[in-house]
């Protein structure tokens, strides 16, 4: 299995593009298209979803509006026994002072002002009870009464909230399909760069594995065939073996797509990429032979190869400097040439070229 760096460019695309329309549910490939074949079983599996959730939330208000109403009446019956308590203390004052028999003037006054003053403690105690109970209470039962009036709500209106709970559901299952839709091509794309990703790992030889590589250029590549200027490439998967680089670009056409020209032609695209980094790699300035060992005849030539992978439909015709293969065609295609590096070799090329890299 090669040693493996980035990420396939597609499926950062893809995430992306979800991520940015509010869809998160998806983590790979296959539960997208999981999504897609059984969409219609999501839509009949809603309503059910839609009730159950319902009824857990209804069920958790009644368990929130108990456990409060038991805090009100634990709280209430608490300030009643002290308020009894003090009522009845008072009250054994009272009585108390209204028996004491005393001979002597000045102090039977002193015991009648003290029995009326209890009196007068008392009776307010007795007319503001409720007053205080309500007042000592009033948060609970404030929060008793507000949850009392959902769970009322909530019950009473329980055909609509789940009915527009099930349009929103069923709304927002709508729009990911939607946007699947839409993203159609990318996730073709993605669907096929992972699928040449997972052959490329069988790959038993020593080699480096490059996902969406790209480079931009500090000094532009002129191009005489199309007499343009590279002025940077992007590559899907770039594979450094002992028989030198191979270019790999991944395309999932349909066969109309093929047939297409309004279309951007893949090989020219791959043309310009091979052409500039061919010349990158053993033009005038570059430094890859020093990670190659030296031959007694001269310098070696770095062979850059592009291989244009076709998923599911490709052309009948040939292209220069292009091989087109199937996904099945392609590890047969790189194992075919003969190795002319080492693994030292192998290494240092994929370390310069990673150096390179934006």
């Amino acid at each position: 299995m090669p040693i493996v760096y980035g990420q396939i460019e597609s499926l950062k695309r893809l995430r992306q593009e979800f991520e940015n329309r509010g869809i998160s549910r998806f983590n790979s490939i296959r539960e997208i298209k999981q999504f897609l074949k059984y969409f219609d079983r999501h839509k009949e599996d809603l309503l059910f979803k839609v009730e159950q959730d319902y009824n857990l939330e209804y069920e958790r208000l009644l368990e929130q509006k108990m456990a409060i109403e038991k805090d009100y009446q634990l709280q209430k019956a608490e300030v009643e026994t002290r308020l009894i308590q003090r009522i009845n203390k008072l009250t054994t004052l009272c009585e108390a002072s209204a028996s004491v028999e005393t001979s002597n003037p000045v102090v039977e006054v002193l015991y009648w002002y003290k029995y009326i003053v209890l009196k007068t403690i008392l009776f307010v105690y007795k007319r503001s009870y409720k007053r205080v109970v309500r007042s000592r209470t009033q948060n609970k039962l404030y929060n008793l009464k507000s949850l009392e009036s959902s769970v009322n709500s909530f019950s009473l209106n329980r055909e609509s909230i789940i009915s527009n709970r099930f349009k929103t559901k069923l709304h927002e299952l709508e729009h990911i399909r939607k946007v699947i839709s839409e993203l159609n091509p990318l996730i073709a794309g993605a669907i096929g760069e992972n699928l040449v990703a997972k052959e490329l790992n069988k790959i038993s030889t020593t080699a480096v594995l490059f996902h969406d590589y790209s480079i931009l250029f500090d000094k532009p590549i002129y191009y005489k065939k199309e007499n343009q200027t590279i002025r940077s490439i992007q590559i899907d998967h770039l594979l450094v073996t002992k028989a030198g680089v191979f270019i790999i670009e991944t395309k999932n056409w349909s066969k109309k797509s093929v047939m297409n020209l309004d279309l951007r032609s893949p090989v020219s695209q791959m043309q310009r990429s091979g052409y500039a980094l061919y010349l990158l790699l053993n033009g005038k300035g570059s430094k890859i032979g020093g990670y190659l060992n030296q031959h007694h005849w001269g310098a070696k030539e770095l062979p850059t190869r592009n291989v244009l992978v076709m998923i599911n439909n490709k052309p009948n015709e040939k292209f220069r400097h292009i091989a087109i293969k199937n996904l099945d065609e392609l590890n047969d295609y790189i194992n075919f040439f003969e190795p002319i590096f080492d693994d030292a070799e192998v290494l240092g090329i994929a370390n310069y070229l990673k150096r390179l890299k934006n």
